[in-house]
């Protein structure tokens, strides 16, 4: 057993919870690699989001920054960055 592997093991309850949160948003076509690290109570998370290639840079900032907020909402003392990349 690795460090990685100690570190990044989530429980299934919350990456339901952040799979529920991405499921409802339309503003996405899909995402994936959701990896979810803890650190005592701290939760880290990362995941990549697929937004139409129409959308301006602040869109798809503005989409981001929503996603991240209603995470960190839903989950206590958690850190979220999403990678966006354009659907072609």
């Amino acid at each position: 057993m690795n460090i990685h592997h100690i570190l990044c093991c989530a429980d299934l309850r919350t990456k339901a919870s952040i799979k529920e949160i991405m499921d409802l948003e339309s503003n996405i076509s899909s995402y994936h690699d959701i990896k979810v690290c803890s650190s005592g109570a701290d939760i880290f998370i990362e995941l990549c989001i697929h937004v139409e290639g129409n959308r301006t840079l602040a869109e798809v900032h503005s989409i981001s920054d929503i996603l991240e907020k209603k995470i960190q909402d839903s989950l206590s003392r958690s850190y979220v960055h999403i990678h966006q990349e354009p659907e072609h």
